[in-house]
């Protein structure tokens, strides 16, 4: 993941910041979308049941239906970039070597479950200055939001004596749904 950040990081001050309040802007509503997630979510959310999110995953979470600038489309590597999210992955995700031990093959298995699309991406991708073009690919969607998904499938510390954790992690595995469906709540009138 490391090389990815790098190449986003480029990105992002190759970028122009006048158009990031397009891409920072309110979440969706997903309740014209799924409406299975709007209903595993009305008690409980994924954060709730699974309080081990690293930092990366939280940068994604939070970026998860937004669109990017001018496609109308999730863009989660350019609001990554964006947001301060970046630095603070960076800075204020220090990992010791006891939790190394503990995450580390959870975090290789959901890679390894993940890395096609982030090769796809790699490998079908003309680097011709389109950066925008380029950073709002939808395979780096999948894979971002691949990561998260694994993660929250196989959670550590996972709230199991809450039924409708478990429920709401039934429903994740089984959708054909956006994940980013289950991480924003649904408007309400």
């Amino acid at each position: 993941m490391a090389p990815l950040l790098l190449l986003c990081t480029l990105c992002a001050v190759l970028l122009p910041t006048a158009n990031a309040q397009a891409v920072t802007g309110s979440k969706a509503a997903n309740g014209t979308t799924c409406p299975e997630a709007d209903v595993a979510i009305r008690d409980v959310t994924p954060q709730q049941c699974c309080g081990s999110f690293l930092e990366a995953h939280k940068a994604i979470i939070d970026c998860m239906g937004k669109t990017g600038t001018g496609s109308g489309t999730s863009c989660i590597a350019h609001c990554i970039l964006q947001n301060f999210h970046t630095q603070k992955l960076l800075v204020g995700s220090a990992v010791s070597v006891s939790q190394m031990i503990t995450i580390g093959p959870k975090l290789f298995a959901h890679y390894e479950r993940c890395h096609t699309d982030l090769f796809e991406y790699v490998i079908g991708n003309v680097f011709d200055g389109d950066f925008r073009r380029v950073i709002c690919d939808e395979r780096l969607n999948r894979f971002f939001e691949c990561m998260v998904r694994s993660w929250f499938e196989d959670c550590l510390g996972f709230d199991d004596a809450n039924p409708k954790c478990g429920e709401l992690q039934k429903v994740v595995k089984s959708s054909s749904c956006s994940l980013s469906s289950f991480f924003t709540k649904p408007e309400t009138a």
